[in-house]
């Protein structure tokens, strides 16, 4: 907690009532107006104010145990802003406070002699609990930001507004760890303004960080010009306004990866960090995880232990090639528990926890729809790094200096939060926009899966060549010539002869680019590897029979002398799938069962 922020606990006159309030039902010994030493441990006298203690000092000052559900959080709350503490902080705030009162420090003494009572962790356990008093949440199309000022309140129905912390709902409470550290200017967010937003401001001044995210979404195109697409800005702009959004409207982790990503390179520095970790970090109570240990097989039991009740946004950052997205599932669509290395678990419910954004210069391993639904890609343009690297050009040549630096002005900051609100608005407006893996992407993670673009293009090539054709694994005896010139590993040998891959390298790319380009291999089939066995010595092989995509079940058009290339194995395969020969099959057969059938009922005989 800032120390501005921490200045809200330690208000004058919330300490002047506090201090009357406590002196006027002391839980301390006095005689003679001279505070007194406790006596024995289990006298009347010492339960007595032990007892006040706990029912009464502490509750004045503001301390209590917030309930949810079954979990208790040990809080501080005073004038609806509530901080998360533990028992140092209540003893070092109690002898602030008491300093304030007559005697306060001869109160402190005694209160040092039964210290396991007053001041150890069992305190935490004796709190009074909270039921009624909730954070101030999200809505489904609304949203709050927290600024020293005020209340930012931001909805599709009345757009943005200030209110002060007074105004606040009265069973509601902010956490002292959200709220930023500056004042939020109104004035510079107007009405929603949807086109106004995406449109290209690079050219003009100030609005740094729109500035920046705007060159993210810019492309390279043939004649050297970086052109900006607002397509690109929506999709990051949405993402960006979705995890500032405290609601789970959809369950999604927002990935940023580099639109040029090269197989087997790390090249990064093109600016995403900057949006998911920095800016993010000024924006919300934010922790960042390193995502590289992120692996399969691994223990990621506490991941996630510097995660605390009030974070909002937990950056991943800089995932590694083999990062294990599946190991994020639980968390995105269920509640998520957070296990602390040194003891101790809570656990978000599925709709309060933190929103998560993952970078990295890599494909995400995995495919299908548990992946694609539970990710949001912004694909972010080389911008940044074609000017550092080829121009020796910095970011800050663009920027007027370096952003969030200690340079920033208020300006700078205010212009900041002015585009968290319209990023929020568009997002609470739009929803997510775009955000499904583009076809370039794709291809690159086709590629990091085979190996190299020149493994890609071979099967592919094999693939075109041999569709409708039965094919093998690899070469065995007992093969003809044109067999041979069927048998994967030796298309790959001749077509790419200094490469070295292994059977399952090959088996497990042609399978991957099959999925890519649409072809079908063993369609129909119910056996998972088919084989085949050649010569008297009966040596297998994998067998792979590959439908072309614009005839996944053959092409039933095709005269005899058209097929005399083709296995008639294959045909009968492609041919059990035909929709119409499997309707001509089942009349038939019901057909040949009539003389089985039970006769027509006599109806005269059901009517009597």
């Amino acid at each position: 907690m800032n120390r501005n922020i921490r200045k809200w606990f330690y208000d004058h006159d919330f300490i002047s009532t506090a201090t009357g309030s406590i002196f006027n039902n002391p839980f301390w010994l006095e005689k003679d107006d001279v505070v007194i030493p406790f006596p024995a441990r289990d006298s009347d006298e010492v339960n007595r104010c032990i007892a006040t203690y706990y029912s009464h000092t502490l509750p004045t000052l503001g301390f209590y145990n917030l309930a949810d559900g079954d979990e208790f959080t040990p809080i501080h709350l005073v004038g609806g802003i509530a901080v998360e503490v533990d028992q140092h902080y209540i003893r070092d705030y109690i002898k602030y406070i008491l300093s304030f009162v007559p005697g306060g420090d001869m109160i402190i003494d005694v209160m040092t002699q039964r210290y396991d009572r007053f001041f150890s962790g069992r305190i935490l356990n004796s709190l009074r609990l909270e039921f009624n008093r909730k954070p101030l949440k999200d809505k489904r199309n609304s949203a709050y930001r927290f600024y020293k000022n005020g209340v930012v309140e931001i909805s599709t129905k009345d757009g943005c507004k200030l209110i002060p912390y007074s105004d606040i709902e009265g069973d509601s409470f902010v956490w002292a760890n959200q709220i930023i550290d500056r004042d939020f200017n109104s004035n510079l967010v107007g009405e929603y303004d949807k086109d106004g937003f995406v449109s290209d401001l690079t050219d003009e001044p100030g609005n740094h960080f729109h500035k920046w995210c705007q060159n993210l979404c810019k492309e390279r195109i043939e004649d050297g010009q970086w052109v900006y697409r607002p397509n690109r800005f929506k999709t990051l702009a949405s993402g960006f306004g979705y995890l500032l959004h405290q609601r789970w409207n959809e369950y999604k982790c927002v990935i940023f990866i580099d639109e040029d990503l090269e197989e087997g390179k790390a090249n990064g520095r093109t600016g995403k960090s900057v949006v998911l970790d920095d800016a993010l970090s000024y924006a919300l109570d934010s922790v960042t995880v390193e995502a590289n240990g992120v692996k399969r097989d691994q223990n990621n039991k506490f991941l996630f232990h510097i995660v605390h009740p009030s974070t909002q946004y937990i950056c991943l950052d800089d995932a590694c090639y083999d990062f294990d997205f599946s190991a994020l599932f639980s968390k995105i669509t269920g509640p998520f528990p957070c296990e602390k290395k040194y003891g101790g678990i809570f656990q978000f419910s599925k709709y309060d926890k933190p929103k998560m954004g993952l970078s990295t210069n890599h494909p995400i391993i995995g495919d299908g729809p548990s992946y694609a639904d539970r990710q949001h890609i912004v694909e972010v343009g080389g911008f940044y790094r074609f000017h550092k690297m080829e121009l020796n050009k910095d970011p800050m040549s663009f920027h007027d200096g370096w952003l969030f630096d200690d340079d920033w002005s208020l300006v700078n900051w205010q212009e900041f939060d002015a585009f968290c609100v319209n990023a929020l608005l568009f997002y609470l407006n739009e929803g997510l926009l775009g955000g499904r893996s583009s076809s370039n992407y794709q291809y690159k993670k086709l590629v990091n899966s085979v190996g190299s673009p020149g493994l890609v293009q071979t099967i592919q090539r094999f693939l075109e060549e041999n569709a409708g054709k039965e094919t093998y694994q690899k070469k065995v005896k007992g093969m003809e010539d044109h067999q041979v010139d069927r048998c994967l590993d030796e298309f790959v040998k001749d077509h790419l002869p200094n490469e070295d891959y292994s059977l399952n390298q090959l088996s497990t790319g042609l399978h991957h680019v099959a999925s890519h380009f649409g072809y079908g291999i063993n369609r129909g089939s119910t056996d998972k590897r088919k084989q085949k066995r050649f010569g008297p010595d009966k040596k297998g092989t994998d067998l792979y029979v590959i439908s072309d995509p614009s005839h996944p079940f053959g092409n039933s058009t095709s005269s005899s002398d058209d097929k005399s290339d083709v296995d008639l194995e294959v045909l009968a395969l492609f041919e059990d799938l035909d929709p119409v020969k499997k309707c001509e099959q089942q009349m038939k057969e019901m057909s040949e069962s009539n003389s089985v059938l039970l006769p027509k009922p006599d109806r005269m005989a059901a009517s009597d």
